[in-house]
């Protein structure tokens, strides 16, 4: 692939269907990169003008056209390459001499969304992942865990057994299993209670600069229905009725604080039910138990600090970072969002002639 670029400001190559394109801002009008632990795949949605209608022909093709990208800041050492597959027909608008084509496009990994799991797999929920994960062409990077059994796809897809595994995985009291693929075709399977600490830290005094910044927080709907006082019961083996509905302190994270307001209200709040499925002797031990914590405790995690930075990053998804956003009304830190998170979600794009990126950052611990 060509690559071009502006030194500082941004690098890309770009190849549709094994043809080169001659990818720069002015060509592309529109590319958005993106990866998330609340998606299967790593995507790619881009607008590209097409003049003398070579690649409205390539693309039209539709499902399976490879797509291979390489985008950068422009200083030659911060990049990402990956590899998609389109699917779905484009979109087609006709301007005067020249085709405008959109196309959205996944991770070139699709048995992992269409290939349908067969077989009983023996083991602790990380090592069946990370033979899920070998079938598809992933590698395989998760955290030893304490839940071996014999587990049953019943046809669930790689993607869909993946998910339910990780619902059921087990390290210890206080544990929250998440899974995540990345944009360079790894499946992640980490306890976000215990997260690897990248080392990266943005905002002031960091050395990434968050060039602008906005917090959400879904608390309200999360934690109130699910996180604060839910209930979980059901039937175990043996017939015998259990329930399942409190939080203790060893339930939260040494690396992610917890605010004052979330520990008041542990057992005030709430009252979701849950039914769980009848545990055959086959289980693990705490089979169940990992499945109302793991939702439970993830439902804590309700306020998203999202950071616009303006350089190529290294953490990756389900890395610890911490920030420290400036608050613009006093030029100083912000008390409240200034901490550690985990990083949630990455888009990689270029606005005005610029390399960017809009990370988002999830914590249980603002006040």
């Amino acid at each position: 692939m060509r690559m071009e670029g502006v030194k500082g400001q941004w690098n890309m190559a770009l190849s549709i269907g094994g043809r080169d394109y001659p990818a720069n801002p002015t060509t592309v009008k529109e590319l958005f990169w993106f990866e998330s632990i609340h998606q299967n795949l790593p995507s790619l949605s881009l607008k590209i003008q097409d003049t003398d209608g070579s690649f409205t022909t390539i693309s039209s093709a539709g499902d399976g056209v490879p797509i291979e990208i390489t985008l950068g800041d422009g200083d030659f050492s911060g990049e990402t390459t990956a590899r998609f597959n389109i699917q779905g027909p484009p979109q087609i608008t006709h301007g005067a001499g020249y085709n405008e084509i959109k196309i959205n496009a996944v991770l070139d990994v699709m048995p992992y969304m269409r290939k349908v799991a067969t077989g009983l797999m023996e083991g602790s929920s990380s090592s069946v992942l990370a033979q899920l994960a070998s079938q598809v062409g992933l590698s395989f990077e998760g955290d030893t865990t304490s839940d071996q059994m014999v587990w049953l796809p019943n046809n669930k897809t790689i993607a869909g057994f993946v998910r339910h595994v990780a619902n059921h995985g087990w390290v210890s009291d206080g544990s929250c299993m998440v899974t995540a693929v990345t944009d360079q075709g790894k499946l992640l399977y980490k306890n976000i209670m215990a997260p690897q600490y990248s080392g990266e830290t943005f905002g002031y005094g960091g050395q990434r600069t968050i060039v602008d910044w906005d917090a959400t927080s879904n608390a309200m709907v999360t934690n109130h229905n699910r996180g604060y006082g839910s209930t979980s019961f059901g039937f175990d083996a043996e017939g015998v009725l259990k329930e399942i509905g409190k939080i203790t302190f060893n339930m939260f994270s040494g690396f992610l604080g917890l605010s004052e307001a979330n520990v008041n209200s542990l057992g005030d709040l709430g009252g979701r039910l849950d039914s769980l499925v009848r545990t055959a002797g086959n289980s693990h031990e705490k089979y169940a138990e990992a499945m109302h914590q793991n939702k439970r405790l993830r439902a804590m995690f309700s306020t998203d600090l999202n950071v616009l930075v303006a350089e190529h990053t290294d953490s990756q998804l389900l890395q610890g970072v911490h920030a420290t956003p400036i608050d613009f009304t006093t030029l100083k830190p912000s008390p409240t969002l200034t901490g550690p998170y985990i990083l949630t979600s990455r888009t990689k794009s270029l606005v005005r002639s610029k390399y960017i990126e809009r990370m988002t950052f999830t914590t249980s611990g603002t006040s």
